[in-house]
């Protein structure tokens, strides 16, 4: 037996939107798609059609809340598994406090609003930021936590993001090939008696995955949910082989080889690229972003949103691929001269 739903993506080229097929057999998920000018291709959505079937039966709305704004282009760390083609040097005047209240303005429907980059700690004004931002609405702060681990600077921003029953709006990004700062933030809150709203880490194996776990389970006391994402080819992120990607069902098999392992379904927001569960104890948030190769546009048509820089808003991932073609001198089929670092 085979199904098929139609849909629409990107050509893998010109990055025009075209008709796309998705086909659902023994074998696994299927995207077929073919561009006038440039041919047809073929890519895998998901490994496990059960799993697929099922999560794409529960037709969620959306996947979270939220509207990402970056606040500057620079980085202090250069993450294998990064997708954002960070720069040495915020365009000028671009990331004013002023141009920053705009845009936050005008997407507070959308709120919260995430400060991000880029690492937002790098802006000597960040506390400026923050407190200008949280007059339009909830705002969080998506760090590396190289910054925050200093006692003194935790001490001036922790208390601007977090909350009278003590759970801080931090989105902390853990990179543990580069860094081990992230360890001294969780301890700073530990002992603060702070929870930290979330926690990230990317992973490209089933031991990588399986570390990520434990770091999990050793934080779990400070950190409310952690979000585990599989490395794809999303933007300028490294690309890991085609028979190496993870998909969310590889994650949420290893899991179950576990322990029982629950999909969360009520009060929760669930797509083929990001899963909610619980599983030992711990609430974790499953990811494998779609990319050039397979986005399908009717799925990630919704929240959460950023602005690609050709200013267009749209779901995160769908304004990566953008800005990832107009890097590459393409938008949405029309030639035009490539971004410049």
């Amino acid at each position: 037996m085979k199904l098929s739903r139609l849909t629409t993506s990107f050509c893998t080229t010109c990055y025009r939107e075209i008709p796309a097929t998705i086909s659902i057999d023994h074998a696994g998920v299927w995207m077929k798609k073919n561009c006038p000018s440039h041919g047809e291709t073929r890519a895998m959505v998901e490994r496990d059609p059960l799993f697929y079937t099922y999560v794409m039966g529960l037709q969620s709305p959306s996947i979270y809340n939220g509207y990402f704004l970056d606040v500057t282009r620079r980085c202090n760390l250069r993450c294998e598994y990064c997708f954002y083609n960070l720069e040495q040097a915020d365009p000028l005047g671009e990331y004013s406090i002023e141009s920053l209240l705009a845009e936050a303005r005008t997407n507070a429907h959308n709120a919260p609003i995430i400060l991000t980059g880029g690492e937002p700690t790098l802006r000597p004004d960040i506390a400026d930021v923050i407190k200008h931002i949280s007059t339009v609405g909830p705002v969080e702060l998506l760090s590396n936590g190289t910054k925050l681990a200093e006692p003194e600077f935790f001490n001036e921003i922790m208390p601007l993001i977090t909350s009278n029953e003590g759970i801080a709006t931090l989105n902390l990004s853990i990179h543990t090939k580069e860094t081990s700062k992230w360890k001294e933030v969780i301890e700073l809150a530990r002992s603060n008696g702070i929870k930290i709203e979330s926690a990230l880490i990317v992973v490209d194996s089933r031991e990588s995955f399986e570390s990520a776990v434990q770091i999990c389970r050793e934080s779990c006391d400070v950190v409310t949910c952690f979000r585990i994402k599989g490395a794809t080819s999303l933007w300028n992120e490294t690309k890991p082989k085609e028979d190496s990607r993870i998909f969310i069902s590889d994650m949420v098999k290893w899991l179950e080889e576990k322990s029982p392992t629950q999909i969360v379904t009520k009060g929760r927001h669930n797509k083929n690229t990001f899963i909610n569960v619980w599983h030992a104890g711990m609430f974790l948030m499953l990811v494998s972003w779609y990319d050039v190769q397979n986005v399908d546009l009717q799925d990630i048509g919704c929240a959460p949103y950023y602005r690609a820089r050709n200013g267009e808003i749209a779901n995160l991932v769908t304004a990566c691929i953008i800005n990832e073609g107009m890097e590459k001198g393409w938008l949405k089929g029309r030639k035009i001269e490539p971004l410049k670092r």
